[in-house]
């Protein structure tokens, strides 16, 4: 990313993406950068490496072993230890977490980990 001043929209529904409210930012330790979208509306999760218009990959495309239906709220974080791994947490539309998921490819493939149970009893 520049520094500077001005910033400009990069990923809106002008780039494919289903809508434009994001939902989560995450700047991977290569500098990779997870958009994450889906606040009040459908769930998706979009990388860059530069941040340049056109250079946006939606990562959860449903073969890859993250759901693209039926969630809407994504929240993210990135190892600072290695660039290639994502975590990311879904939420469905009646705010239930539906998964914590992992990925070791920047998003290529997805695979869900044990959530831990909180004290209220709700996972």
């Amino acid at each position: 990313m520049r520094a500077g001043t001005k910033f400009s929209v990069q990923a809106t529904s002008g780039n494919n993406t289903s809508h434009g409210r994001a939902a989560d930012i995450e700047i991977a330790a290569d500098n990779t950068i997870y958009v994450s979208f889906g606040i009040g509306t459908l769930g998706e999760i979009w990388k860059s490496s530069t941040g340049d218009e056109g250079d946006w990959q939606k990562i959860n495309t449903g073969n890859n072993g993250f759901p693209n239906t039926k969630i809407q709220r994504i929240e993210m974080a990135t190892a600072p230890s290695d660039a290639s791994i994502v975590y990311a947490m879904v939420q469905d539309s009646n705010a239930t977490v539906r998964g914590l998921l992992k990925t070791t490819d920047k998003g290529n493939n997805w695979s869900q980990i044990n959530t831990p149970i909180n004290p209220w009893g709700h996972s």
